[in-house]
């Protein structure tokens, strides 16, 4: 073989091994699930123009909280109802798992650092498959500290970051003076009732009392401070002031 046709196969060989590297690394891309096991949501990308790497993680933490409530994980969901985003950039879906009769609620916003995903369980009234068991990331299932309820719009009101926070902050008071297993918000009565201060006002009630939380945030809507009054029908129960 001359010199020409060797190199001319070495070159041959060389590009056949280049392309056949970047087929494989494509495949893994495609295929990589880099937060772990996932349940793809049919149109999440196109429905929130989000990239790949911020479709993993949703599909990611939405697998991670139905494992918690089924013990068949089917590999997909689709979205019923897309909700519109809040002030405070997040941005809210319903999807539903035919396979095993289940709906959740995500909640997202890739603006925060680091990222905020929060999968809920749907109220009633979201749900088309009828009621199950249902264990999400907004509660926590032990003996010291109650489920909360109707979390949605406090959640979509301020941020879910700052709910949880003020969340925490209650569950003291409870713990210390009003031992609960349920705590539950009344959606209906959350109002900003100072719009310069950023300050709200919601009624929730434990299994035994009924009270009325007053929240004043900063202009994030609690990313510097959060500042919480409880009260009963006569008087002021419990004071918190939250600073980051």
């Amino acid at each position: 073989m001359d010199t020409f046709k060797r190199n001319k196969l070495l070159l041959s060989i060389l590009v056949g091994f280049v392309a056949l590297i970047i087929l494989i690394f494509s495949i893994n891309a495609l295929f990589s699930k880099p937060y772990g096991k996932e349940i793809k949501i049919k149109n999440l990308a196109k429905t929130f123009s989000l990239s790949s790497d911020e479709e993993h993680r949703v599909n990611s933490q939405l697998y991670e909280a139905v494992s918690k409530n089924s013990d068949t994980i089917p590999s997909s969901a689709i979205i019923r109802k897309t909700i519109s985003s809040s002030e405070n950039g997040y941005r809210s879906f319903l999807v539903d798992l035919e396979d095993i009769k289940q709906s959740y609620l995500i909640q997202f916003n890739f603006s925060e650092t680091p990222p905020s995903i929060v999968i809920s369980c749907p109220t009633e009234d979201l749900l088309i498959y009828g009621v199950f068991q249902c264990n999400d990331t907004e509660q926590e299932l032990n003996n010291n500290q109650p489920i909360w309820y109707n979390t949605y719009q406090l959640n979509y009101t301020l941020s879910t970051v700052a709910s949880q926070k003020i969340q925490s902050a209650l569950n003291e008071f409870f713990a210390d003076n009003d031992p609960t297993d349920t705590v539950t918000i009344d959606e209906t009565s959350i109002d900003n009732y100072n719009h310069e201060d950023y300050a709200f006002t919601f009624k929730l009630s434990t299994d035994k009392n009924t009270y009325t939380a007053i929240v004043k945030v900063d202009e994030t809507y609690g990313g510097k401070y959060i500042d919480i009054t409880l009260q009963d029908s006569q008087k002021t129960v419990f004071i918190k002031n939250i600073t980051n």
